[in-house]
């Protein structure tokens, strides 16, 4: 099982510009061609969920799935 954290290549770009070790992040142009690349391969995921919001959401969204165990305490 598969989950894609999607999220906009436009988001994900200064996302990433920010990180200093990134080794296949070069620039903008070299960027969005990997993503572009590797697009197929992620949209095969069994489950998409939005990950361009607040991390608690994303968290939600996942869960929400009802593709994991329930846990009691």
């Amino acid at each position: 099982m598969l989950v894609w954290l999607h999220c906009p290549v436009d988001e994900l770009l200064p996302r990433c510009a920010r990180i200093k070790n990134r080794p296949l992040f070069r620039d903008e142009a070299s960027f969005r061609r990997l993503y572009q690349d590797r697009l197929p391969s992620y949209e095969l995921a069994d489950y998409r969920v939005e990950s361009n919001m607040e991390p608690l959401r994303v968290v939600e969204q996942i869960l929400a799935l009802g593709i994991f165990p329930k846990v009691t305490a």
